[in-house]
């Protein structure tokens, strides 16, 4: 897909205005090189909410409102590389263990089976099990969510946390342009708050994971981008 816009992607380019230019868009930005404007018809904004919502920007007084509304869930995930000991050696493939620490589950892969090596979530921090634990597990130091994260795998697979090797971890409300791991609506917002995002603001157009119903998962976004063309297209061709 990269190949096919590559003319026209611009890197390391940090949004800081989204107005209204006559019947069309101007969008402000700022890269290594300085201060930009760009002008178009249109543009569809992906920008997660809790990072829009920041933007200087001329929606409309009901987008905006939706906007402010619009809830994210924290989220922290720490993952290992590893032998797959639970599947070479317990005959356990894929699946989640639940514990009663923040950390909250340990995510086994469900693909790759029969290899030597692999990826293990050894948290995901969600409030999957409880609101105050993606605070508390994302309030951690690295080594402390690591250590965790080690002694829960420990409990569930005694002698094997030694294995456990190369810890990454990331926590998305702490991630400058995300702010949040994944939207989250109430029931009731899905024909109010989420409606109202769901539809064309003038020339603005909106799309991500968080509009959609497959929230938290890229194909939601990519549903959404599908919605947002084809209401875009409707709009050119009545036009």
């Amino acid at each position: 897909l990269y190949e096919q816009v590559k003319p026209v992607v611009r890197f390391e380019a940090e949004v800081k205005e989204i107005r209204r230019r006559g019947k069309g868009v101007r969008i402000a930005y700022a890269d290594r090189a300085g201060a930009h404007q760009l002008d178009a018809d249109y543009a569809i904004v992906t920008i997660p909410v809790p990072v829009l919502r920041k933007i200087a920007s001329d929606f409309s007084p009901a987008v905006k409102a939706a906007m402010a509304r619009t809830h994210y869930y924290e989220g922290t995930k720490v993952a290992w590389q590893t032998r797959r000991f639970w599947e070479q050696d317990e005959r356990q493939f894929g699946g989640l263990g639940w514990t009663e620490e923040p950390s909250e589950l340990v995510w086994y892969p469900s693909g790759g089976f029969g290899e030597q090596t692999g990826i293990l979530v050894g948290a995901y921090s969600i409030g999957f099990s409880g609101p105050d634990n993606p605070r508390k597990f994302a309030a951690m130091s690295f080594e402390e969510r690591f250590e965790m994260s080690r002694r829960v795998i420990e409990k569930f697979h005694p002698g094997r946390s030694g294995e456990l090797t190369a810890p990454v971890t990331v926590a998305w409300d702490q991630t400058p342009f995300s702010e949040g791991v994944a939207v989250g609506w109430q029931e009731a917002q899905r024909a109010t708050d989420y409606a109202t995002l769901c539809k064309p603001d003038g020339p603005f157009f909106f799309a991500g994971e968080h509009l959609s119903y497959i929230n938290a998962w890229q194909e939601g976004a990519a549903l959404a981008s599908h919605e947002a063309i084809q209401l875009l297209q409707a709009r050119v061709s009545a036009a």
